[in-house]
């Protein structure tokens, strides 16, 4: 067995976001205030005045401000041909975007994991000591709703009103908060 296995897991605290929020100094870019007021415009929308797509909105902020400011920068990078549930793999993983975080001056990388890996990751990243947050990914957060609502709307007629979307039988595995 790997030296951090289950070791990393008895160390993980729960905290609440206003806590992390006062241990985390980090300053938001300027585009975080415009994607909010983007987001309100849609309490205000009207035939007369719609709200924008994104890119509209964002390019006629760019139009009026003439600043052009760059949210977010995707880089591909190489594929690693290794078994997921390789440690040795994950652990070089999370050096690696360590290491990449240091270059470019993040204080703490925030890294997203589906769910069998992310245990995996959080259990490398406690007992190594490295400085990332391991986030659950979205997906499983939704399936687990999912799930959870199946079960406390099960025969209510939810699987009828979304039977008038989805196939029967994919209805069924989203109210098991199975990925169909």
């Amino acid at each position: 067995m790997e030296a951090w296995s289950r070791v990393g897991l008895e160390s993980v605290v729960i905290k609440g976001v206003d806590e992390l929020q006062r241990l985390v100094n980090a300053t938001l870019p300027p585009v975080v205030h415009l994607d909010t007021l983007w987001h309100l415009k849609w309490f205000f929308n009207s035939v007369n005045n719609p709200r924008p797509n994104w890119g509209g909105y964002l390019q006629t902020t760019v139009t009026h401000t003439g600043k052009k400011t760059v949210a977010v920068v995707v880089t591909m990078l190489p594929m690693i041909d290794m078994k997921s549930t390789d440690s040795s793999r994950n652990y070089s993983t999370l050096c690696f975007i360590a290491d990449q975080a240091r270059q470019l001056n993040i204080p703490t990388p925030v890294i997203n994991f589906d769910q069998p890996l992310w245990l995996k990751a959080v259990e490398i990243t406690k007992a190594a000591g490295l400085d990332v947050v391991c986030c659950l990914g979205c997906f499983h957060i939704i399936k687990s709703f999912l799930g959870a609502m199946g079960t406390v709307m099960a025969g209510c007629g939810i699987e009828e009103l979304l039977g008038q979307i989805y196939f029967a039988n994919t209805v069924a595995h989203m109210m098991h908060g199975i990925a169909a």
